[in-house]
């Protein structure tokens, strides 16, 4: 019989050779060495494919993108049900899936609620459809409401919509699938039948076709990839444009994780300067002390047996003054990154660090409703120039399944080894609050509905802070006017809340110490957080807890003692109206990037900076309910020859000005606010190393 087997392993990118065993009761059944792929450049976007004739979409090979810095190539890779990933880690390295002539029912339970949480996430699925509509749509008609219709009959229609698209007289006959999707947007139509819709799914998209992609006329037209580059560019998900395209592929700064884990509070330190007076004391002692007194009574002989009698006093002094700081066993460290939206948990990351106080091996266990897996970055995956033992050593060992665990071979004295923890089990209940924007000041309220104790909570918004302290489980925090803090961007706002501390460890308080690792613990991640975001938005509870979010881990089979830092992170909703005024904050409207505006460049996520030689345009979309009664620009403005301009709707130019404080007044509302409620900035920079900043607008109104 044959069984296949699929292991998602993450490897190096320098590692082209894998030994793979086959191995049954100790008996070596295969052994062979496989080559893999040099991994593709993490500004390639790679797109998976799943169809039963791929062949028939080979047109798409090789189609571009056009991205902030440059034209971004692409990768396709073929998929079946066989090799879809029912893994989120796995799925999170494609950017696009296309689904044409393939029936999706196939997919499992597990494969189907990773590819809607990976849309969710901000990916972008586009479904063809057409005559083999019900096989492309069959899991998400049947599964649930992840796509709600109405799917009617096979109709004949001139694709006519389709060479419009593209400025091509394309008038061929075609079949189109007669449906209309619940929430969504028709992108191409001809009358009342939709050729496109789009539908927004959180920070994804399903982009649904009524048409085959694979079959007749659209194989055979000429600007067939034309038309795919088109549209596909015009419909990615913000997520996937300019600034966050490259913010997506940031590593999210594992090293912080790393230093959280190593980085212990409660263990008690020595006390260093007390071990410092020791050795000087010695010192003194052991040679110019001795030495005089000795030679004074005619006796330097003795010297031979003093040294290493004062050696073994004061090795037992500086023993006992370090006893309180023992390591005698391993222990457990554990941080969490917890995000919980309105109805409860988002996403969860938990990772865990074993300290070991002796050379020894570890064997880590999980729980039934726990999986052990990698910590990718760490050390035991690629070639360390440090070690030295040979090939045949081994580091460590994961189980995937049936029984997820680990095991670390020799580790070194005061040796840490990290990995990663996934539960079904974390928090119950959600954080809830309600925040009213106001005269450009928050008021409102917090409510702790979980069954954990918060501590050191800051309400975040685009590019203000508002410090509430402990929120009791069930307890609710009222948020008063004159609270906020503004900062400049997540750097700044790190910076503000946990700065960083280098004063040194030594001749502090023991009270005071803790605290002191405790703020650089939750700097570190802080950190991880907002170097993993795409973006800030929206209004957001940052907090903080001790209470273990995992359940217990066997280290040997055994339990250890451990520590516990958990951050939540909690949406919260901002209520924008005040009878029927209304005002939206710094923040509130996220920029679009028009694309193709950007001669040459690139963006800082760091700094948040765009440097370059060229233009880049800016388009904020105001939502079409609200009649702006006031409109104010901003943004840091560092470059002499930085040149500003704003669309004039009613001229039809660009009106050059200066912006980084400009105030659009009431009457001046028509001439730069377009009929779809659009404004459009402009910059010219030179590549003199200033660079400016993402700009931002806050709008004053009312409720059409």
């Amino acid at each position: 019989t044959k069984k296949r087997y699929v292991m998602n392993i993450p490897l190096s990118s320098n590692l082209l050779n894998v030994k793979v065993k086959d191995v049954e009761n100790k008996k070596l059944l295969l052994e062979q060495y496989i080559r893999s792929d040099k991994g593709v450049s993490e500004y390639t976007m790679l797109i998976g494919v799943l169809s039963d004739d791929i062949d028939s979409i080979s047109y798409l090979n090789g189609f571009t993108y056009d991205g902030l810095n440059n034209t971004i190539s692409t990768k396709m890779v073929r998929l079946k049900e066989d090799n879809f990933p029912d893994s989120l880690d796995v799925m999170n390295n494609f950017d696009m899936i296309i689904i044409n002539d393939f029936n999706t029912g196939n997919l499992t339970k597990e494969q189907y609620e990773v590819l809607k949480g990976w849309t969710e996430a901000g990916g972008f699925l586009v479904i063809g459809t057409g005559v083999n509509g019900n096989k492309t749509l069959s899991a998400f008609t049947t599964a649930d409401n992840f796509i709600i219709g109405e799917m009617g009959d096979i109709i004949k229609a001139s694709a006519v919509p389709l060479g419009n698209f593209v400025e091509d007289e394309f008038n061929m006959p075609i079949d189109i699938l007669d449906i209309s999707i619940e929430g969504g947007s028709t992108v191409v139509s001809k009358g009342e039948f939709p050729f496109v819709q789009r539908l927004d799914k959180g920070r994804g998209r399903v982009l649904l076709l009524s048409f085959d992609m694979g079959m007749e006329p659209i194989v055979s037209w000429k600007l067939n990839k034309y038309f795919a580059e088109s549209l596909f560019q015009n419909m990615v998900p913000q997520i996937l444009v300019g600034t966050d395209y490259e913010s997506k592929y940031r590593p999210g700064f594992d090293y912080n994780i790393n230093s959280a884990l190593n980085n212990i509070p409660e263990l008690p330190l020595p006390k260093y300067g007390t071990i410092i007076v020791i050795f000087v004391i010695y010192i003194i002692l052991v040679a110019p002390l001795s030495y005089i007194i000795l030679k004074k009574k005619d006796k330097r002989e003795l010297m031979w047996g003093i040294v290493p009698i004062l050696a073994v006093i004061f090795s037992l002094i500086v023993y006992f003054v370090g006893f309180g700081s023992r390591i005698k066993e391993p222990l457990l460290n554990t941080v969490s990154v917890i995000r919980l939206n309105e109805n409860g948990i988002y996403k969860v990351k938990s990772y865990a660090g074993i300290f070991t106080p002796n050379k020894t091996t570890l064997k880590i266990q999980g729980l039934e409703n726990q999986r052990i897996k990698p910590f990718s970055r760490s050390s035991y995956y690629g070639y360390n120039s440090s070690q030295t033992w040979d090939d045949k050593r081994i580091e460590s060992k994961f189980v995937l399944y049936p029984n997820p665990s680990a095991e670390f071979y020799d580790i070194g004295v005061w040796g840490m080894k990290t990995f990663e923890v996934e539960q079904s089990k974390n928090i119950k209940g959600n954080i809830t609050g309600g925040l009213t924007y106001v005269d450009s000041d928050y008021s409102g309220f917090v409510e702790n509905n979980t069954d954990v104790e918060l501590e050191d909570c800051t309400v975040v918004t685009a590019d203000q802070y508002i410090k509430l302290g402990g929120i009791k489980a069930g307890e609710k925090v009222e948020i008063s006017k004159g609270m906020n803090v503004s900062f400049a961007n997540r750097h700044d706002l790190r910076d503000e809340l946990y700065p960083r501390i280098y004063q040194r460890y030594n001749n502090i308080k023991v009270d005071e110490l803790l605290k002191l690792r405790l703020n650089n613990k939750k700097r570190d991640l802080l950190d991880y957080f907002i170097n993993s975001e795409v973006q800030m938005d929206g209004v957001k509870l940052i907090g903080w807890t001790k209470t273990p979010i995992l359940e217990d881990i066997l280290v040997n089979g055994k339990t250890l003692k451990r520590y516990d830092n958990t951050m939540i992170v909690a949406d919260l909703k901002l209520n924008l109206k005040s009878g029927n005024s209304i005002e939206l904050p710094f923040g509130y409207i996220e920029p679009v990037i028009v694309q193709d505006s950007f001669i040459k460049g690139h963006y800082d996520t760091y700094s948040n900076m765009y440097y370059g030689d060229g233009a880049v345009e800016f388009s904020f979309f105001i939502d079409e309910n609200i009649e702006s009664k006031s409109i104010k620009i901003r943004y840091d403005n560092p470059s002499y020859y930085l040149k500003q301009f704003i669309w004039d709707c009613n001229s039809s130019i660009w009106e050059e000005k200066e912006l980084s404080n400009f105030v659009i007044y009431e009457g001046e509302i028509e001439k730069y606010v377009s009929e779809k409620n659009e404004i459009r900035l402009r910059f010219d920079i030179k590549d003199d190393g200033y660079g400016i900043s993402l700009p931002q607008i806050s709008v004053k109104g009312s409720v059409k």
